[in-house]
């Protein structure tokens, strides 16, 4: 039996797996549903190997789940409004209205926290449209990286391919930088900010500001400079 917080991690890993958007080489997939089984009949895999499993796959499909949530995106921009108005109740839209006369805006029904202005009622037919609309976007968006929009989603693929390669530089830079540290302290902080990093391009974690990865290095080299002053 799993321990719950490798459970979850499962639970995360098989998520992205079953979404897996277009395009993804077969091959990753394959190898991807191989490993999930692997570690699903394995019941002694601890978080920290599945996580180090999930990393490895995470960075191989983030280009490709990054890309198609950027188009997603702009269609959710474009048309979610709009169906919402025309499937929406006659009620829930006429308070939706009001809604937006008060200074409300569409994306604030996704935020969780405006269920007092609805009635039970309304709420509960708001959760269902808003998840429905959530599903036929993303089908539509599915359709069109396949069609009108796929040169456009390998674009989008390539450049977020850049990024990344961008990114696993900056790792390397402080994974070297760790290694030959001299302040346990300050290695400890580098391989846990590393280890954030990982999470955000895998998918187990909060996302984390290229702009922060980009200057970690810079940073860390300030803290041991300061140190040296200090001595």
């Amino acid at each position: 039996m799993y321990h719950p917080a490798t459970k979850h991690t499962l639970d995360i890993f098989k998520r992205i797996y079953d979404n897996l958007p277009p395009l993804v080489p077969e091959t990753v997939r394959r190898e991807m549903k191989q490993k999930f089984e692997e570690a699903m009949e394995d019941g002694k895999l601890d978080v920290k190997e599945l996580e180090d499993i999930m990393i490895v796959y995470g960075k191989r499909v983030w280009p490709y789940i990054q890309a198609f949530e950027k188009i997603y995106e702009v269609y959710k921009h474009e048309l979610a409004e709009r169906l919402f108005n025309q499937r929406a109740s006659p009620v829930l839209r006429d308070k939706y209205t009001f809604f937006k006369e008060t200074g409300g805006n569409f994306a604030d029904l996704y935020s969780g926290t405006i269920g007092d202005f609805f009635g039970y009622d309304e709420n509960v037919e708001l959760g269902a449209l808003l998840v429905d609309l959530e599903k036929d976007l993303r089908r539509h968006t599915y359709q069109a990286v396949l069609s009108h929009d796929r040169e456009i989603y390998e674009e989008k693929i390539d450049e977020y391919g850049e990024l990344l390669a961008e990114v696993e530089e900056h790792f390397q830079a402080l994974k070297e930088l760790a290694n030959r540290i001299e302040h346990k302290n300050i290695e400890e902080d580098i391989r846990s900010k590393l280890r954030a990093f990982e999470y955000s391009v895998s998918f187990l974690g909060p996302r984390v500001s290229f702009d922060e990865i980009r200057g970690a290095y810079e940073y860390f080299l300030g803290r041991i400079d300061e140190i040296k002053y200090r001595v």
